[in-house]
C-alpha cells in the first residue's frame, strides 16, 4: 500500500493541495489571533467610554442628584446578573493592558471636560 500517487498529475495535484491546506491554517491562525487582540481592545474602549460618561454625567448635577445617582450605581452592581461588572475591574488586569485602559479614560475626560467648559 502506498500513500504516495505513482503519477505526476496525481503528485502535483498532492502537493498543489497540501500547499493549499497549509496557506488556509495559516490564515486561519493569522485571522483568529487578530480577532481577539480587536475584541479585547474593542472591551477595554466601551469601558473606558461609560466610566468618561458616568463622570461627564456626575460633573452636570447637584452634589444631592449625584449622591442619588452613585447609590442607584452601586445598588445596581450588588444585585447578581442586573448588568455586567464595574468597568473599573478592568483596572486589575495585567500591568501594559492597564495602563493604556488608564491612559484611555483619561483622554476621555479631558475630552469631556474640554467641552463641559468650553465657553458657549
Amino acid at each position: 500500500m502506498r500513500l504516495l500517487p505513482r503519477s505526476l498529475f496525481g503528485r502535483l495535484v498532492l502537493i498543489l493541495l497540501s500547499g493549499l491546506l497549509f496557506a488556509q491554517l495559516v490564515s486561519a491562525y493569522l485571522n483568529l489571533s487578530e480577532r481577539d487582540q480587536l475584541l479585547y481592545r474593542a472591551s477595554g474602549m466601551q469601558a473606558a467610554q461609560r466610566i468618561a460618561d458616568v463622570s461627564k454625567l456626575l460633573d452636570s448635577v447637584s452634589p444631592e442628584e449625584r449622591r442619588r445617582i452613585v447609590s442607584v450605581f452601586r445598588r445596581a452592581e450588588k444585585r447578581p446578573g442586573s448588568r455586567p461588572p464595574s468597568p473599573l475591574a478592568a483596572i486589575a488586569a495585567p500591568a501594559a493592558p492597564a495602563t493604556a485602559f488608564l491612559s484611555l479614560v483619561r483622554l476621555l475626560m479631558a475630552t469631556s471636560l474640554e467641552d463641559h467648559h468650553a465657553p458657549q
